[in-house]
């Protein structure tokens, strides 16, 4: 079928603002009377808060308010309202990491709360501190949080992995190792917070999540969730990084609270890193067990995740790592546990496909050296193992669509010329089964004018979510994109819903249901005046017309002026779409209703005596189900390529006794333009017959793979076994001088 709109690599709405310095983000907004809010952070890894004086502080002009710990009510928040709900907005009794949150001010500048700052004295009992999950896992070890420091727990078996070994004619075990990683967003977290006279609050927060900071923002608060609205203006970059709630945005609500004033709080890059949510480091101990010709016959994975101090997203994310350990392969026996360890390290959370990249890196790994020891291609191994469309895994993943073996023989085929390539595939959901089984709605409406309103709640944080909904409204009303205007990031717009992700999956087949909706009432207006049949008409170009007789017709703003006469509104629907309504049969493995597959290879040049890698190809095939916007795509594809370079080969967070080294960019060390690859985006699109216009998600699919098909290369190309990452250059040499081949 042909579209007009769907397809077409337009060019989104947020582009030019962004492009020009006409976007605002949290930092350029300013309100009559604002104040500037800044937090004290403790300096220990866990210690008891014996006093905190704040008199000193308190006595500098300009300084409104000062809040500690046993100033405010003892309501704890986490995950959601009473879920994971393990720490205070600021330390009562203990601080459990380095930068954890103990007092926070207000004052009518940043110098004045900085010298105020400096002013507050608290007095700290340092106790025993546990930084490695394993450590802190023993018996005896320095209690964090709770009665015991295991913070989540996932398990499963399909089959019988102990009798599948047996059959198996070769059979292997490594253990991996991946360092925490950082979002590393270009802009730092912020907030701005502003109660009203009347007590209700407007919260403008750099969030992917708004509802969800409205929902947990509102108990701590101790306020009806209908007084609270949040807005997330421009976010600039987000990779699951601004999910969740944060002490600096419940400590401007209550600052602004205590004062009568506005007060925003925008955390230092060093408050970023240090501070806010990282990805998990993770050890896994993988088993596997094959055939003569690569077949898998079983898998049997232990993960030990750590935690941080607190438990954030909890067990949601090494759930996803035993979703994504066998996928996207078929493997019939699995014996699977992970667990999530409190440490004294800063809060893990979600970041670009939680729970995925570990275990990919340790699978597609491992997959290399089962080629390797049978003297197999490694593409044909995983040709051998791929998922094939119209499929439930044995553990319970429906699959819909898959065009996995498309994306190997594509990726590999890229990079045909270069033996020494490295290759891994990768799967990722689209849409979510993730309790508490919020749908997500969208809203449609048709303006006086004949544009078009659409009232969604997702986050556009540079994904493009924005551009897909416009795509697929102006598709199904026949009318061009610029005539649809999308409406985001404000929890005032639309009902409830949770959180944003898979946008464009998501949300846009809400968006798409609400749309014909407003279509088909229009069409009963339009058939009537045209004495034709609603199912005769069509929407294309601004005209609705009848089949065949494209003068019998009108325009749609004619149309949408007919329908305001004619029923005295305007033409507006509401539709939600949740992921989870016809799943429940599946079971609650089934995380989604449908999965985006990869297969990224890589090429690299390896200095054997300095052993710096050299990444200079990535070639990306990408099942996305039906492209809505193939320059977006493509974007992003790049973009997963160069963030998997950087995990791979440099990025890893360093640490001594519990505190951050290298809080900075100029210490972590992010890839830049000038060591980004080539990459080739290659485009495979299967139309799932669950997405809106047949799409998938790409967004977060699209790291997966880039890591270990990097990882591989460098494997490969220095004909060494590589075990943990980053893999930076010392670890290369070692590697070599150790034989590890």
């Amino acid at each position: 079928m042909t579209y007009s709109i769907i397809g077409k690599p337009l060019v989104g709405p947020d582009v030019p603002p962004k492009a020009t310095g006409a976007a605002r983000f949290v930092d350029d907004m300013a309100l009559p009377g604002m104040l500037s809010g800044r937090i004290l952070r403790c300096p220990y890894p866990h210690a008891r808060i014996v006093s905190v004086d704040t008199s000193r502080a308190l006595t500098v002009p300009g300084v409104l308010a000062v809040i500690t710990g046993a100033d405010l009510p003892l309501r704890k928040y986490g995950l959601a309202p009473n879920v994971a709900a393990d720490r205070y907005t600021l330390a009562v009794d203990r601080a459990r990491y380095v930068g954890e949150e103990v007092a926070a001010l207000a004052a009518v500048d940043d110098d004045t709360a900085e010298e105020a700052l400096d002013l507050i004295r608290v007095e700290y009992e340092q106790l025993p501190a546990v930084f490695e999950p394993e450590e802190a896992m023993k018996a005896g070890a320095p209690l964090i949080n709770g009665d015991g420091n295991i913070c989540g727990r996932v398990a499963y078996q399909t089959g019988d992995a102990s009798a599948a070994f047996g059959r198996a004619d070769y059979v292997r075990e490594d253990i991996f190792k991946v360092e925490a990683v950082t979002h590393a967003a270009i802009e730092p977290h912020g907030a701005l917070a502003s109660f009203d006279p009347l007590g209700n609050l407007t919260l403008w927060t750099s969030t992917q999540t708004a509802t969800w900071v409205r929902s947990v923002l509102a108990p701590v608060l101790g306020i009806p969730e209908e007084r609270v609205r949040v807005i997330a203006p421009s976010v600039g970059g987000a990779f699951g990084g601004k999910s969740g709630v944060f002490s600096h945005e419940i400590c401007a609500a209550l600052l602004s609270r205590a004062t009568g004033r506005p007060v925003k709080m925008v955390c230092s890059r060093e408050e970023v890193f240090a501070a806010t949510i990282r990805r998990h480091a993770t050890n896994i101990h993988l088993k596997i067990g094959v055939k003569k010709d690569g077949a898998i016959l079983a898998m049997r994975c232990r993960v030990v995740a750590e935690s941080g101090a607190y438990a954030n997203m909890g067990p949601a994310s090494i759930s996803y790592t035993a979703a994504f350990l066998t996928a996207p392969y078929l493997v019939p026996n699995v014996d699977f546990e992970a667990v999530r360890v409190y440490n004294n390290r800063s809060v893990c959370g979600p970041m670009r496909g939680p729970g995925s990249p570990p275990i990919r890196f340790a699978v597609e790994s491992q997959l290399d050296r089962v080629a390797a020891d049978l003297g197999l291609d490694p593409a044909s191994v995983r040709l051998r193992n791929a998922l094939q469309p119209d499929t439930t895994t044995p553990s319970q993943l429906r699959i819909t669509s898959c065009g996995l073996t498309e994306c190997i023989q594509e990726a590999t085929a890229a990079l045909a010329a270069s033996p020494r390539s490295g290759l891994a595939c990768s799967a990722f959901m689209s849409g979510y089964n993730l309790p508490p089984y919020v749908p997500c709605p969208g809203v449609v409406k048709v303006e006086e004018d004949g544009s078009v309103s659409v009232f969604v709640i997702h986050s556009d944080f540079g994904q493009g979510a924005d551009t897909g909904v416009q795509q697929i409204v102006a598709e199904e009303l026949g009318l061009p994109a610029e005539a649809v205007r999308v409406r985001s990031g404000d929890t005032a717009l639309v009902p409830d819903a949770w959180w944003s992700f898979a946008d464009t999956f998501a949300i846009g087949n809400a968006a798409q249901a609400a749309a014909v909706q407003v279509r088909n009432e229009i069409f009963r207006f339009v058939a009537e005046r045209l004495e034709a049949r609603p199912e005769d008409l069509t929407a294309r170009e601004g005209r609705i017309f009848v089949q065949g007789s494209p003068q019998r017709g009108m325009t749609f703003q004619d149309a949408a002026r007919l329908h305001l006469r004619r029923a005295k509104r305007p033409a507006t629907a509401q539709a939600q779409y949740c992921a989870n309504t016809d799943m429940l049969h599946v079971g609650q493995r089934n995380v989604s209703r449908a999965y985006s597959f990869a297969a990224q290879a890589a090429q690299v040049a390896v200095d054997l005596e300095t052993g710096q890698a050299d990444l200079r190809l990535v070639a990306s095939a990408y099942d996305c189900g039906r492209a809505l916007n193939p320059l977006i795509v493509q974007g992003i594809l790049e973009g997963g390529a160069v963030m998997g370079q950087g995990q791979a080969l440099s990025e890893g967070l360093e640490w001594l006794d519990g505190q951050l080294l290298n809080p900075s960019f100029l210490d972590y060390r992010l890839p830049t333009s000038l060591d980004a690859p080539q990459v080739q985006p290659i485009l495979v699109e299967t139309v799932d017959p669950e997405g809106p216009y047949g799409a998938k998600e790409v967004g977060q699919g699209s790291l997966q793979a880039a890591g270990p098909a990097v990882a591989n290369a460098v494997a490969r190309d220095a004909a060494i076994w590589l075990n943990s990452l980053p893999i930076k250059p010392e670890t290369v040499l070692t590697a070599i001088q150790r034989g590890e081949t």
